[in-house]
């Protein structure tokens, strides 16, 4: 599929449409610059049903699964929708703004929903996403870079990193990025970092500020979700033991002066030029 079909008032021929009610018109004269990838399942991990077009359309049954009572009454949408078969699906006009980013802050612009198109795949941080959704995913960016002047490509995780954490760690973001250019312009601390990521793979530790300090396992696919783009797979695929007893990670709070950053409205991850002297002797715990 090559998503060739016209483009009208924001809707692409072609393709499934199932207009949700959970959109608005974006502020005028805003012009649509960033395309943001999500992930979601719906229950959590299990693919095929229809749980995700019934939320965005408001009529997911909060009794249908013990995890839909608490999310059956949110108002959320997303302009497309890519299955694990490859379906692509629309929801909402990309001339109007879908509700799918939330509270938000790309390269120091709150709100990103205002400027932004929303791309969901369906998915999981625990599992790889399917080939299929790779090769539709890289087509519609195409389609709609053609349109709109996208300058960037950003994960949720990206644009709210103390609240989100998809497209996750198995998201393989130089199948969209390295190899056909979308991710757009980068600050300068993050393009300084990749230029210098060789240095750094041999180093035995690395400094992250890191907006999530909740559990380890959190922790962990945070950071292998943010360095993906960054690092080689090597860096960061060791197992879940080499967190504990070689990497030094230093969690710093949202209220630290070091991160600079207020409550849920905060730039990109800050990734530290600094690097840690590895611990000598195991950790207890990851």
């Amino acid at each position: 599929m090559t998503f060739a079909g016209a483009m009208t008032d924001g809707w692409i021929g072609g393709i499934r449409r199932i207009p949700s009610p959970n959109c608005d018109d974006r502020p005028a004269g805003q012009t649509v610059s960033l395309i943001i990838i999500h992930a979601i399942s719906l229950p959590p991990s299990q693919f095929g049903g229809d749980g995700i077009e019934r939320l965005f359309t408001n009529t997911l049954d909060p009794g249908a699964h013990p995890c839909f009572a608490g999310i059956a009454s949110l108002r959320v949408s997303a302009h497309f929708l890519i299955r694990r078969d490859g379906e692509p699906i629309q929801f909402v006009s990309c001339d109007r703004r879908a509700w799918h980013a939330g509270v938000s802050c790309w390269q120091g612009r709150t709100a990103c929903n205002d400027f932004s198109i929303g791309i969901e795949l369906e998915g999981c941080d625990e599992l790889p996403f399917e080939d299929i959704q790779y090769d539709r995913l890289i087509a519609l960016i195409g389609r709609l870079r053609s349109h709109y002047p996208i300058t960037a490509l950003a994960g949720h995780a990206d644009v709210a990193p103390e609240r989100k954490t998809d497209p996750g760690p198995c998201f393989a973001w130089q199948r969209v990025s390295e190899d056909r250019g979308s991710r757009g312009q980068k600050t300068d601390e993050l393009a300084a970092l990749r230029a210098g990521r060789r240095r750094k793979n041999r180093a035995m530790g690395f400094s992250v500020f890191c907006p999530v300090p909740h559990s380890a396992r959190s922790v962990q696919a945070y950071l292998s979700s943010v360095l993906s783009r960054f690092c080689p797979l090597k860096l960061i695929l060791l197992p879940p033991v080499v967190f504990s007893t070689r990497i030094c990670l230093s969690i710093r709070s949202p209220s630290s002066a070091t991160c600079e950053m207020t409550p849920m409205m905060r730039p990109p991850p800050v990734i530290s030029e600094s690097v840690l002297t590895a611990s000598s002797s195991a950790s207890g715990s990851r």
